[in-house]
């Protein structure tokens, strides 16, 4: 079968957008509820705009969340940059919290010179128990998220505001 988009009213006053094939009831992809909030990636969104499992992008910046029930000193991957040519520019905005109140602000400046990112962390504020460090510098850049000392739990999150070239959107 080919493809079958549907938007339709529920019944209930929600205003639905979906698409799949001809041969399975379409995925639900968008709602406005009767409320007049807007859920992409949810059915009950809770704010005028919900977006639920992925970043979004508006005016420029990208804004995700990611969190884990633990975290240690190895941590993961949170964000990224790609390949890039000399003089373009990108900035990172990480807020850190976790454990027993553990909380960081970083903020990465980085720039491309003759095909090598360079990353400085211009801001690292907080209580010194929450850290994103850049892989070396290179083509591409890595951000880790992770624990300075020992295990932390109460499911430490990062969000990560992101501006400029080079962003690498797989990790929204």
């Amino acid at each position: 079968g080919g493809l079958d988009s549907r938007i339709y009213n529920d019944g209930s006053g929600n205003f639905i957008i979906g698409n799949g094939t001809n041969s399975s009831t379409p995925t639900e992809r968008m709602r406005v509820t009767s409320a007049g909030n807007v859920g992409i990636g949810t059915t009950s969104p809770s704010y005028k705009l919900t977006v639920s499992g992925g970043g979004i992008q508006a005016g420029g910046k990208i804004t995700y969340t990611k969190s884990a029930g633990s975290l240690d000193t190895t941590g993961y991957a949170v964000a990224g940059l790609t390949t890039s040519s000399n003089g373009q520019s990108a900035g990172f905005t990480f807020t850190c919290f976790g454990h027993t109140g553990g909380y960081q602000k970083i903020v990465y400046s980085c720039y491309n010179g003759s095909g090598t990112w360079v990353t400085k962390k211009v801001i690292n504020e907080g209580t010194n128990q929450l850290d994103v460090v850049a892989s070396a510098n290179g083509t591409t850049i890595t951000f880790t998220f992770k624990s300075i000392s020992g295990t932390m739990s109460y499911t430490p999150r990062v969000t990560i505001e992101a501006v400029g070239t080079a962003i690498n959107s797989t990790y929204a």
